[in-house]
């Protein structure tokens, strides 16, 4: 298994694979895990670019081993580590642009390509290794699958995405600089992407996407949650607060003002009788959405809890504080249900899905009985209302939800799934 995100890399990228090692041995798998050095804790988008670790390391069990590889970074990574933002900016972004144009034909441009010579090395060693998964981003990780496949024929490999890659519906228009970033990354997706056995992806939209792109069948493969979580989650006490939560990243194309113009009006109509609180754990990352959170509650700012990146076990502290959750769909674009909503599954609380996906999002909310559906601020309104009115009446949101249906998206069960697609190889 190749995957750049690894734990101890605390993103969200890196929990997928992990689970993956975690459970593959009870399906009759041993995983052999590589991925670069991360004692460098990602506290800033800066912190992913900086040097870590010296040496490889391995650490290994009867289940599973991990072998973490020196990450040196390229002279962008390390200009940008250095200065930031305050110095060198048309030079990183020229280093940027020849990177990004180079890496589809040398190999040896891409940092961590140390990956590449330590599979090569293992399988070579190995005749028993027949099976291969990566896992995407960086995308560009899919050149070793494309390599290692022209130096073993008899490998059968997936390419894993966990975003989709030129079929992609975020960023905008581009640039003519990105045009020709796009075209050229278009062509090296199909190209490296026909030696892989299948694709596999988080949704039943991105899967038929991709398979139309790269001419592959696939497999939609779900993130989910863990096990252990489920069974830590403790029902709350009364309290005379309510609390709602949205975990991790926001982007542009998620309006998510329309959740919070809908909640400004519950608080106004129930604010003498219930305090209320928002929680954005990690939003503080880009502090460009950080501010428009904060400028959308303009006069309502005291609500909302804003932090930096923290350790997930304190993000699981303030979810199961929580009474409800917030999964924001992105405004015109399906098949995006993001790695959080998973974790919310396991709490069995409402989940209020706002504006309505009319896709993964809504249909996996509404199979766990946890949904709590919004297209429109009045929609917010009256829904929130109801369930403010449920809890000044009763004192607790009660922990609901289909057990059975909710741990059908557990993280074993998903890992099964990618055992029974490797048994088909």
């Amino acid at each position: 298994m190749i995957a750049y995100f690894y734990p101890p890399c605390n993103l969200t990228a890196s929990q997928r694979p992990a689970s993956w090692t975690k459970y593959l041995h009870e399906f009759g798998y041993y995983p052999i895990v590589l991925t670069r050095n991360w004692e460098q804790p990602i506290n800033k988008p800066a912190d992913i670019s900086k040097p870590s670790g010296e040496k490889e390391v391995t650490e290994e069990n009867e289940n599973s081993k991990v072998i973490y590889l020196p990450y040196k970074g390229t002279l962008k990574d390390k200009l940008y580590t250095k200065y930031g933002d305050s110095k060198f900016r048309l030079v990183r972004r020229a280093l940027s642009f020849f990177e990004l144009v180079f890496q589809n034909f040398f190999f040896s441009v891409i940092p961590f390509s140390n990956i590449y010579c330590k599979a090569e090395e293992i399988i070579a060693s190995n005749k028993s290794i027949d099976k291969i998964v990566i896992t995407a981003n960086p995308f560009v990780s899919f050149f070793i699958g494309y390599k290692l496949k022209k130096k073993f024929p008899y490998l059968k490999w997936i390419a894993d995405y966990r975003d989709d890659w030129s079929t992609t519906e975020l960023g905008g228009e581009r640039n003519f600089l990105q045009q020709i970033i796009f075209k050229l990354e278009s062509a090296s997706e199909r190209k490296w992407v026909s030696t892989a056995s299948l694709v596999t992806t988080i949704s039943d939209y991105y899967l038929s996407k991709i398979s139309s792109f790269v001419n592959r069948d696939g497999k939609v493969l779900l993130n989910g949650f863990s096990e252990e979580d489920f069974n830590k989650v403790i029902p709350l006490e009364k309290q005379d607060e309510l609390v709602i939560t949205y975990n991790g990243t926001l982007y542009s194309t998620q309006a998510i003002e329309i959740f919070l113009e809908g909640f400004k009006k519950v608080v106004e109509q129930y604010g003498t009788k219930l305090k209320f609180k928002l929680n954005f754990p990690g939003l503080a990352f880009d502090k460009t959405q950080a501010e428009r959170v904060r400028s959308a509650m303009k006069g309502y700012e005291y609500l909302l809890n804003i932090t930096e990146r923290i350790p997930r076990e304190k993000v699981f502290e303030l979810q199961n504080e929580s009474h409800a959750f917030l999964m924001v769909s992105h405004t015109g674009i399906k098949g995006i249900p993001s790695s959080k909503l998973y974790e919310y599954l396991c709490f069995r609380k409402p989940i209020i899905v706002c504006p309505n996906d009319k896709d993964i999002i809504r249909d996996t909310v509404n199979d766990a009985e946890l949904g709590i559906v919004c297209d429109s601020t009045q929609e917010v309104f009256e829904k929130l209302s109801a369930l403010v009115d449920n809890y000044i009446a009763n004192g607790k949101i009660p922990v609901s939800g289909n057990a059975e249906k909710i741990m059908n998206y557990s993280r074993r069960n998903q890992t099964k799934v990618l055992a029974e697609i490797l048994d088909s190889l």
